[in-house]
């Protein structure tokens, strides 16, 4: 009974969450488009209320990126 209510807890405090995380090939494909392009779009929804979508410059990570490989 404790690890059910261990795990709808776990469940419910990740559908609360703001953030998202991934990883694997998901992660590398997300990488992949951010190193080729100039902004980056993510909306934020906050429950039933309306979201909101925000947009930001790519140039700091493009150059970032170079630095590392570099």
């Amino acid at each position: 009974m404790a690890e059910m209510t261990q795990n709808m807890m776990s469940t419910y405090r990740s559908s609360m969450s703001p953030i998202t995380a991934t990883s694997g090939d998901a992660a590398k494909d997300i990488l992949r488009q951010m190193a080729t392009g100039r902004t980056i779009l993510f909306r934020q929804i906050n429950g039933n209320a309306a979201g909101k979508t925000f947009e930001y410059s790519l140039e700091t990570f493009n150059s970032a990126m170079a630095a590392c490989s570099s």
